[in-house]
């Protein structure tokens, strides 16, 4: 039997309400929309409200239990940076490779530049981001005999 849903909320229907109307964010708005219809009693459960909402009952989970750790600021609180940054292979280390590939011994294969980073470098890098660096990336080609 899976656990009883159970939210507090706080805030007021109409101090909900006025927000939901000013939240200009699509993402913060799905969030208040969330904590207005389960303080209206429009949906009651986690799979009510993640049917109104299209979204997951994990999610819904997830949101009902920032809101109970953090209360509402750190429900609408989005801190997603929007992904992995920082390249895997640093800068200073792709300028080595790109030198390497332009000799005329170069590699002869992308496994072979995987090597090469783990042995020269200490880099367990995947086949994929080895490939896509060096194609894209680098716009290099391995010498091939």
């Amino acid at each position: 039997m899976c656990r009883v849903f159970k939210l507090e909320i706080t805030e007021s229907k109409e101090a909900l309400e006025e927000q939901l109307k000013r939240e200009k964010d699509v993402r913060k708005r799905e969030r208040l929309q969330f904590l207005y219809w389960h303080k209206i009693g429009q949906a009651t459960t986690r799979k009510d409200l993640a049917k109104l909402l299209c979204r997951s009952q994990f999610a819904i989970g997830q949101w009902s239990e920032t809101y109970r750790e953090k209360g509402l600021a750190g429900l609408l609180n989005l801190n997603y940076r929007g992904g992995n940054l920082a390249p895997s292979i640093p800068v200073e280390i792709q300028w080595q490779l790109k030198e390497k590939l332009a000799q005329p011994e170069g590699f002869s294969s992308y496994k072979a530049v995987q090597i090469w980073l783990k042995e020269t470098h200490d880099l367990e890098v995947p086949y994929s981001t080895v490939y896509g660096t060096v194609k894209y990336r680098l716009e290099a080609s391995l010498k091939v005999p």
